[in-house]
């Protein structure tokens, strides 16, 4: 069955894409038109990538696919598609849905993506991790000698495939393989962790730490991005917690790392301070995750039942295992970062919410032209607060996001976070929505609006 021609369109709230394709005398041609901008690309295979292209279709067996894919109930987040194709036989279909998608989707926004790139540049493809350490076995006898075995653990994911491998060797031999299929769930979960990664922090300054780590992230259009250095926790990269236990998720996998887990520690210390809160002489337990903070530094952190904002200075830095700390790890709040100047000026600081207070200042300074970058740090806020739930829906529901910026002056704190969950579930099925709603002003003004609410509380 030779496909002849092909249109494919994917249409979120903020806009999608129209992808159109001809087939003539075995050579594949695209025009990719995005929308709401109206920009067209076009791009023509080779006759080798047309042939491999054209022999792909063959495999997905779109023959199989239902007419129509519609959720069970109604549907608020977007997400429409639709296909059309005819062959050289003659055959054509029609087939559309909304959020629910074929079995063999994955297979087919990839098949598609050779032909317009464009789609999502940021795929990633291909994840590896490698760790590499010296350690000592035991010895059999008191006075035998024991030279250092030099380990090598390396986990690859291989996101077509949907495939996790793992190969440990000791001194270059291989000692063990391992692989799994994951699920769609645990795929995303860890891409997204490894897109959250920050640069390396350096090299390790620590001459008695010898483990090192290297990650190669390939993405199915960009350049291959490579993260590396000491596994020392002050050198590690931002989010690197939140990729062990994106990984850690996948309990076969769990059940055979060796080095990555003693890399990380199984014996993790948890560093809790003391923090004294303008000029009260008590002081409160906080955890930290930054081993720099010392004893006088001036920090910032959420007291109280309602979470107010509050400048402390740090009486006290105490480190505990596990099962020796001295109130509940999940009790026990957070410090949200080191004080900054303008904060030691303003004293007491105010009530302000940390997190979308830095999310409006990173929002101020960067340009329009930083898309990527003020996504994730959207994205990432927002899911850290824990506004991606489906149920923050409800109150823009049967409403226009337009109408609402009309009153946006006097819109409570719960319309400002129901809109911006409105925007990163929109995004999550069509990409363009962000991006539309960041050029009219719809995100800034949202996130002005969330911080001065909770700067007069």
């Amino acid at each position: 069955m030779m496909l002849k021609s092909l249109a494919f369109s994917d249409l979120g709230y903020g806009g999608g894409d129209d992808i159109s394709v001809e087939v003539l005398d075995g050579v594949v041609t695209s025009a990719m038109k995005k929308i709401p901008s109206g920009n067209v690309e076009t791009k023509t295979l080779s006759q080798e990538e047309s042939e491999k292209w054209l022999a792909d279709f063959e495999t997905l067996h779109l023959e199989n696919w239902k007419e129509e894919y519609r959720p069970d109930g109604m549907c608020y987040y977007g997400g429409h598609w639709k296909l059309e194709y005819a062959t050289e036989q003659g055959e054509s279909r029609k087939i559309q849905g909304n959020t629910v998608y074929p079995e063999n989707w994955g297979d087919f926004l990839y098949w598609i993506d050779k032909v317009a790139p464009q789609f999502n540049p940021e795929t990633i493809d291909r994840v590896e991790l490698v760790c590499r350490s010296s350690y000592y076995r035991f010895a059999e006898f008191d006075d035998e000698e024991v030279a250092p075995t030099f380990g090598e653990e390396i986990v690859v994911l291989d996101r077509r495939a949907q495939l996790l491998t793992l190969e440990r060797k000791e001194n270059g031999k291989t000692e063990k393989t391992f692989s799994c299929q994951i699920d769609e769930f645990d795929l995303e979960n860890i891409c997204f962790a490894v897109s959250m990664l920050g640069e390396s922090s350096g090299e390790n300054p620590s001459p008695e730490i010898n483990c090192t780590y290297e990650l190669s992230i390939s993405y199915h259009v960009l350049p291959q991005k490579i993260i590396k250095g000491s596994y020392e926790p002050a050198c590690l990269p931002s989010g690197w917690k939140d990729f062990l236990e994106a990984l850690y998720g996948i309990q076969d996998l769990r059940d055979v790392l060796e080095l990555i887990p003693h890399l990380q520690g199984e014996s993790e210390e948890y560093i809790y301070c003391s923090v004294a809160l303008g000029e009260e002489e008590r002081t409160w337990y906080y955890r930290t995750e930054d081993a720099t903070l010392t004893v006088g530094d001036y920090v910032i952190v959420l007291w109280g039942k309602t979470n107010k904002r509050r400048l402390g200075q740090i009486k006290k830095v105490e480190r505990f295992k596990k099962d020796e700390v001295p109130f509940d790890l999940e009790h026990t709040k957070l410090i949200l970062s080191r004080a900054g100047e303008e904060e030691l000026e303003k004293g007491t600081g105010g009530p302000l919410s940390y997190e979308f207070q830095k999310l409006m200042k990173d929002f101020e300074w960067r340009q329009k032209e930083f898309i990527a970058e003020r996504w994730n740090n959207f994205q990432y806020t927002l899911r850290k607060l824990g506004y991606d739930k489906a149920e923050y829906l409800e109150q823009t529901k049967g409403r226009k996001l337009e109408d609402a910026m009309r009153d946006i002056e006097v819109a409570p704190f719960e319309e400002c976070c129901a809109w911006l969950t409105w925007i990163l579930w929109g995004e999550s099925f069509r990409e363009g929505l962000f991006k539309e709603c960041l050029y009219n002003g719809s995100v800034d003004a949202l996130l002005r609006r969330a911080c001065a609410v909770l700067d007069g509380e």
